[in-house]
């Protein structure tokens, strides 16, 4: 099994498709939680690490879940979705993040609505 070198983390790699030309990618269990009262606790989740993303995203299936509003002062955004070039809509949140017996607090969240994987 591969894992990343960073020195803080390791991650284990995974497969994330059953599709054999698609690379194994490190993915951690995390749970998500509200910024707001009552503060609702996800399931566990798997969860894709990727350093080079601009910004993290959760399924909207999830964040509906969750004691969560939109964030006051975000639009809705429109992100270019790979090679394709395809444009999808997001809404901010902010949520808790904890994996790795780490939590990271406030971190802006984008809720999308698709598959990420098949």
């Amino acid at each position: 099994m591969q894992e990343s070198s960073n020195s803080i983390y390791h991650f284990p790699y995974r497969e994330v498709s059953n599709n054999p030309q698609v690379s194994k990618a490190p993915i951690v269990d995390l749970k998500l939680k509200g910024t707001q009262p009552p503060f609702q606790e996800t399931e566990k989740y798997l969860g894709l690490i990727d350093t080079g993303s601009d910004i993290t995203l959760v399924p909207m299936t999830i964040i509906s879940n969750l004691n969560v509003v939109p964030i006051r002062r975000s639009i809705v955004a429109e992100y270019p979705i790979g090679l394709g070039g395809a444009i999808v809509a997001y809404t901010a949140y902010w949520l808790k993040i904890s994996f790795n017996d780490r939590n990271f607090y406030g971190v802006r969240v984008w809720g999308a609505v698709g598959v990420f994987f098949s």
